[in-house]
């Protein structure tokens, strides 16, 4: 697709070290040299068809997302409305924007994000982009109008159908019963949304939950049976143009794939997104079925265009909003063709002790084959460790389902628990962890 010049070599030792000095050479960033450590210039240089970086925390990938861009950009390889970021917040896509605006190339700015540089069809391109907001463009291309529920809305939407299902089963709780099962049937919707999305999704849900609950116990039993009903309420009371981000993010697929199989019509989301041939992915850790099923969409209609994501599966924290670590930790397996991984291991931002601390215990609890992030800074700093039976935790919760991609925290709920006799549920941990670091540090 596009060849990596003036480095065609490819990414062997000698090759890396020459593009690396290369590239502080000829690249600024607010008018300093724009370094690059050999892993980094790894990753921006690579051009296999599906890339995966594992970026350890600290270890700069913004910093390589945004060079990877600059030098496509830069050397003629790719225009901007052939390359898309999807990152993971407005927050992260404004600052991933405004860095490629600032980088240089031999004094000249590669890239103008005011508004001069346009689509085939008008319409000003940001190359960073969150899920949502593509989805969005996405319907809106089709010539739907979709608007988006409040945070507000779907709080007490979840809230209504709750009472109702409920009023249903015959049941009564107080006002804390009430609150404890919002909490817990809010995570249900969230997590069904992803995976089952829609009315469309219902049947499949009824069929795995049926077969799920003839394994386990009544209470288990009446809370699934809750959630389900609450579940359906949710979607009943969602009238269009009125849409969640779920559905949003489904029927985004769905015009995509209708899409692919029609190329000749060429509409006018064809003409945006057909001419794609770098499909960036920061936080890759936290993918879930919805975005997988939007990328694989999205290749239908540019089959031919490389696939990098960026992430780091030991800071996977998102599966209460139904993201699963799987889809980083087998990233070969869902897209093969062409498949590599790119260690960023040295962490720039934490002193050596900390570092290896986090290394110890995610080798020993998550995975022992992992590899080890590498401390640049040569200042010790400090460690506090805690006596357990000195931190109080309420566990009466109702303990977590945890996956898979929970393993260092069930181990740590079960370390924590040894003198309490029961499992502590990890959003307790998370919580006094944080109450901790605001006392230690007055944050």
């Amino acid at each position: 697709m596009f060849d990596s010049r003036p480095f065609v070599g490819g990414d062997g030792a000698e090759n890396v070290c020459a593009f690396r000095d290369w590239f502080a050479e000829h690249f600024a960033l607010d008018g300093k040299p724009y370094t690059l450590d050999l892993d980094q210039a790894r990753a921006v240089l690579d051009n296999h068809k599906n890339t995966l970086v594992v970026a350890r925390a600290g270890s700069g990938k913004t910093r390589v997302i945004v060079a990877k861009i600059a030098y496509l950009l830069a050397t003629k390889q790719l225009q901007l409305h052939e390359i898309i970021a999807f990152m993971f917040n407005r927050d992260a896509a404004h600052e991933v924007n405004q860095r490629i605006a600032k980088v240089e190339f031999d004094g000249q700015a590669i890239a103008i994000l005011d508004g001069s540089n346009t689509c085939p069809i008008g319409k000003e391109i940001h190359i960073a982009s969150t899920f949502h907001k593509f989805a969005l463009d996405i319907m809106k291309l089709s010539g739907a109008r979709p608007e988006l529920i409040s945070e507000e809305e779907h709080d007490q939407t979840i809230r209504q159908a709750l009472r109702q299902a409920l009023r249903r089963y015959g049941q009564r709780t107080s006002t804390r019963e009430f609150e404890e099962l919002v909490k817990i049937v809010s995570g249900f919707v969230t997590r069904a949304g992803q995976k089952y999305s829609g009315t469309e999704g219902l049947e499949r849900l009824h069929r795995e939950i049926a077969r799920h609950l003839n394994n386990t116990n009544p209470e288990k039993s009446r809370l699934h049976r809750l959630a389900l009903s609450t579940y359906e309420g949710y979607l009943a009371a969602l009238r269009r143009p009125k849409l969640d981000f779920n559905i949003m993010m489904a029927e985004a697929s769905e015009l995509l794939c209708a899409t692919a199989r029609n190329p000749t019509t060429k509409s006018m989301i064809h003409t945006r997104t057909a001419p794609l041939k770098l499909i960036l992915i920061d936080e890759y850790q936290d993918f879930s079925q919805l975005f997988l099923d939007l990328i694989q969409a999205l290749r239908a209609v540019c089959p031919t265009a490389h696939l990098f994501a960026v992430g780091d599966d030991w800071q996977a924290i998102n599966r209460f909003a139904g993201s699963d670590v799987d889809y980083f930790i087998n990233f070969a397996e869902y897209f093969p063709e062409n498949s590599t991984s790119i260690p960023l291991a040295t962490n720039y931002r934490s002193h050596r002790r900390i570092v290896e601390n986090a290394n110890d215990y995610m080798l020993e609890n998550y995975d022992p084959a992992a590899n080890r992030a590498v401390a640049f800074n040569r200042r010790l700093g400090k460690t506090i460790h805690l006596d357990p039976e000195k931190t109080r935790f309420d566990a009466s919760d109702i303990y977590e389902d945890a996956l898979g991609d929970a393993r260092y925290q069930i181990a740590l709920t079960k370390a924590i628990a040894v003198t309490q006799k029961q499992q502590v549920p990890a959003t307790k941990i998370s919580a006094e962890a944080a109450r901790l670091l605001k006392t230690v540090y007055k944050i």
